[in-house]
């Protein structure tokens, strides 16, 4: 029994450990594995509506997108650098209260959460001119009033209250705001003076300070005598006061600096207001001035703030640009243009800044505010100028520059363009120091014919010379060219007479002729020459090559014989001599001993516009070992093939009658039949071996007949 029941608590025992082991594990396993997402700061804790707020954290994916969520309104996304998270957002309009910002891993759907406390926040704000414009005295103002991050559902009541620079508090208690309703936004707006009461005003120059009960939100405006309190040149000063309502009363309005009076004008009121106004001119110094009102009558007001101001004329800069066209109204750029500033009546100065108009003919300066006036040089040649004018504003002149163009159109009689033809222009410029400098251009014809001299000076004359292959055949004079202009040139035809010779200065008709021009080896004219060897055409002037080909019935081919390159600037005749025609040419094949080879084959090879040619078939030696080659010298290839086999193979220029030799070193000819000269020998040295033998053996028989006829007669005396 007793351990029947300790069997029992033991199994008892074991089986609550293992209850306890499932049952932990977990706590203590997601206990030491850090959370997929954490925010570790949210800063600021507390704030207002609009306030930037920063969250740094970390969620699990490397280089994964998050998302922060406010009152779980969307406010931010981004990716995480790494697995880090720095991002900033603004308060999104909300009622006062706790609100839970939520970071979330947008791969793993993990969030981590933090609380924000939003508190109530009051503004007041006035409407008025941007800066350096203000309110004038006189003039009126909106003033605004809101709350944001208010309880929901409320309507606030504001008290607004003003102050004049002389502390004089006008008040509305009773302003309403709209409601905050699920946004915690309220707001109203009112105008000042109108809505605060008769005594209320702007007649004051100074600042007006305004709150919001008291001392939930506080602001100020101010208020002048001049409609701004910066201006640049040439803009106007408008001043106005208010309250002078005293009967044929008179003020001075004056405007001094620390040289002095520079404005003064002497003004009645009408209905209380006096206004002035002063136009800045070119010429106005960059400084502060002092706008003061002051009364010139006995019978006056008397304001508690005096009606003074400051305000500054400053440097402006102002974008003015030039824009340069021609006489064709075309843009030109690469034009000097240089600014000069108007410094008194018709009298102006340099500012030493030129500027090169670009490609859109804009030359482009960066000016104060000034009566500026421009001119321009090209190539140190005055061309236009633009007169003086007022810089206020960013401004594009119109320059027109005295420039123009001369186009030539050259081309033959068959009226075909002509390209390449050099074209020079030659004149005289005067620059702006009055000095007078020959210049030469030259330009060379496009694909269509066309030599343009570009943005050229009027008022001179031009020579233009028109050139082939650097020989003259045009000179055209222009005089006191005005306006743009096209000159049209043709070049002119000459004949040209060719009379072609063989190698034995014979006429050598049927010859094919073909004219190249020089530069684009198009051909001009291709003919053959008559039974007297002569060739005749008309060319226009210039540069020609000339080849003669003649067909050969060997090679089944027309044959290069010559090759000229010729100026045809007058009439000409001219021999082409084609020396390589008309040759006597051959080729022998000679054993080692000098003996005729018949039947070798000689394989025959021409160079011919670099390519070799070759004749089919290959000619056999005739029994004098000779074969007769095509009477056309030039580079050959000659191959001798004996028996099948390469013998010898030869490069050679053959440029006059003769014959080549092949002597077949290795090769001997005996009784008709031709041996290696190594085989012959061996044949040779064989023989003479068996000969020599043969004669041994027989001279060793000779001497045993010999030596057995002495014995003989011995043996029969005994």
């Amino acid at each position: 029994m007793h351990t029947t029941a300790s069997r029992k608590r033991k199994i008892i025992t074991i089986s609550v450990a293992v209850l306890l082991v499932i049952t932990l594990t977990p706590l203590v396993m997601f206990g030491a594995i850090a959370p997929p997402v954490s925010i570790t700061l949210i800063t600021p804790e507390t704030g207002h509506v609009g306030d930037t707020i920063r969250i740094v954290g970390e969620i699990d994916t490397p280089n994964g997108s998050y998302t922060i969520f406010f009152d779980e309104e969307g406010v931010q996304n981004g990716t995480t650098a790494n697995k880090t998270v720095n991002a900033t957002f603004s308060i999104p309009n909300r009622p006062k209260g706790n609100y839970i910002v939520r970071l979330h891993d947008g791969t793993t759907d993990y969030s981590d959460t933090t609380t924000f406390t939003l508190e109530t926040a009051y503004y007041i704000e006035a409407a008025v001119p941007s800066p350096p414009r203000q309110l004038q005295e006189g003039q009126s103002t909106e003033i605004r009033v809101s709350v944001t991050g208010g309880i929901a559902n409320t309507r606030y009541v504001a008290d607004v209250t003003t102050t004049d620079p002389a502390n004089t508090v006008f008040s509305n208690s009773s302003i309403q705001l709209t409601n905050t309703t699920n946004t915690g936004h309220g707001w109203a707006n009112v105008m000042y003076p109108r809505d605060f009461g008769t005594n209320a005003h702007t007649d004051l120059t100074g600042i007006y300070k305004m709150a919001f009960n008291n001392t939930l939100a506080t602001g100020n405006f101010t208020v002048g005598l001049t409609n701004a309190t910066r201006y640049h040149r040439f803009q106007i000063v408008h001043i106005q006061a208010t309250k002078y309502t005293q009967p044929n009363e008179r003020v001075w309005i004056n405007i001094t600096s620390d040289t002095g009076t520079i404005f003064s004008q002497n003004v009645s009121p009408v209905n209380g207001i006096v206004n002035a106004s002063w136009k800045i001119s070119a010429i106005t110094s960059y400084k502060t001035y002092r706008v003061t009102i002051t009364n010139s009558t006995p019978i006056h007001t008397i304001k508690p703030v005096p009606d003074t101001q400051n305000f500054t004329i400053a440097i402006v800069k102002f974008l003015c640009q030039i824009h340069t066209r021609n006489l064709d109204n075309e843009s030109v750029s690469g034009i000097a243009v240089e600014a000069y500033i108007n410094v008194g009546e018709h009298v102006t100065s340099s500012t030493g800044v030129i500027r090169i108009s670009d490609e859109n003919g804009l030359a482009k300066f960066l000016l104060d505010a000034g009566n500026y006036s421009f001119k321009a040089a090209l190539n140190n040649v005055e061309v236009g100028n633009v007169p003086v004018f007022s810089l206020s504003e960013n401004t594009t002149k119109v320059m027109t520059c005295q420039l123009v163009h001369i186009r030539t159109y050259i081309k033959d009689v068959d009226e075909t363009p002509l390209p390449f033809i050099n074209v020079s222009f030659m004149y005289n410029r005067t620059t702006v120091e009055n000095q007078t400098i020959p210049t030469k251009t030259s330009v060379v014809t496009n694909s269509t014919g066309i030599a343009v001299l570009p943005n050229t000076f009027i008022n001179i004359s031009y020579t233009i010379e028109a050139r082939r292959y650097n020989h003259l055949f045009n000179t055209t004079i222009i005089g006191n060219l005005t306006a743009s202009l096209w000159v049209n040139l043709t070049c002119p035809t000459y004949p040209l007479f060719i009379h072609v010779l063989d190698s034995n200065e014979h006429p050598l008709q049927n010859a094919q002729v073909t004219v190249y021009e020089w530069s684009s080896e198009c051909i001009v004219q291709s003919k053959a020459t008559n039974e007297t060897g002569n060739w005749a055409s008309e060319l226009t002037f210039g540069r020609y090559k000339i080849v003669v080909r003649n067909y050969n019935v060997d090679f089944k081919r027309l044959i290069i014989l010559n090759e000229t390159v010729l100026d045809l600037i007058e009439d000409q005749f001219h021999v082409i001599y084609c020396r390589i025609f008309g040759i006597a040419l051959s080729v022998k094949v000679v054993d080692y001993l000098g003996q005729p080879v018949s039947n070798a084959i000689v394989e025959i090879e021409r160079e011919s516009e670099q390519e070799w040619m070759k004749i089919e078939p290959p000619p056999e030696t005739d029994s004098e070992g000779k074969v007769a080659l095509p009477n056309i010298g030039g580079d050959y290839r000659l191959s001798v093939y004996v028996a099948g086999s390469l013998s010898e193979a030869r490069t050679i220029n053959l440029a006059t009658s003769g014959q080549i030799v092949f002597k077949l070193d290795k090769h001997v000819l005996v009784s008709g039949y031709l041996f290696e000269t190594s085989q012959l020998i061996t044949y040779v040295s064989i023989i003479l071996l068996g000969a020599a033998f043969f004669s041994g053996l027989m001279y060793k028989r000779y001497l045993q007949r010999s030596a057995h006829k002495k014995v003989a007669p011995e043996e029969t005396n005994d």
